[in-house]
């Protein structure tokens, strides 16, 4: 099974699917070691019941990122090949799943151009609070980036097209000030 990197096309149903998977194992084996200690010494009060207790911690763990990931938006296949037709040579980012400390903000694409970042957040009764959230992270780490994000979609993509075109011969300085953009917004997902 491959495995998708953050900001790729497909990350979130793999990282549900490998979420659920981790869950269902460390269940099982939660299962099997508190059974198994209660039929090998018919008492509660043993050693796998303790190793059943601690496994608990990691399946909630997982279990609670598998729900906070439920409602996460994954662009169909035509509306990835729409936004990777519009961006042209600019790098997209896919399904993006950006936390604050009160809720969660899910981003189905963005593009990032030298000092910009394009976003399309569907939710526009939290617009301005995930754009001034953004825009303050990305300022953290030293990055002074415009920051648009779009609640419509055909929005988005006027917005996609305005942006001037990749320069072929561009300085090693722009591409380092853009991949430094690019890792920021990805390490800002989950």
């Amino acid at each position: 099974m491959a495995k998708f990197n953050r900001g790729e096309y497909g990350y979130i149903r793999d990282r549900k699917k490998r979420l659920l998977i981790t869950t269902g194992i460390l269940l099982a084996a939660l299962l099997a070691a508190f059974f198994l200690g209660l039929i090998l010494f018919n008492t509660r009060l043993n050693l796998l019941t303790l190793l059943a207790a601690l496994l608990v911690i990691p399946m909630a763990n997982f279990l609670v990122s598998y729900i906070a990931l439920m409602k996460s938006i994954t662009p169909s296949s035509q509306e990835k090949d729409d936004v990777d037709a519009a961006a042209g040579d600019w790098p997209v980012l896919y399904e993006l799943t950006i936390p604050d400390e009160k809720r969660i903000f899910f981003a189905p694409y963005a593009i990032c151009e030298d000092h910009e970042v394009l976003m399309y957040f569907p939710k526009k009764e939290k617009l301005e609070q995930a754009q001034s959230f953004i825009k303050d992270k990305l300022k953290r780490q030293g990055l002074n980036a415009k920051v648009k994000l779009c609640a419509d979609r055909n929005e988005f993509l006027k917005e996609v097209h305005k942006l001037p075109p990749k320069e072929e011969d561009r300085a090693e300085e722009k591409d380092a000030a853009l991949e430094k953009l690019l890792t920021s917004v990805i390490q800002l997902s989950m």
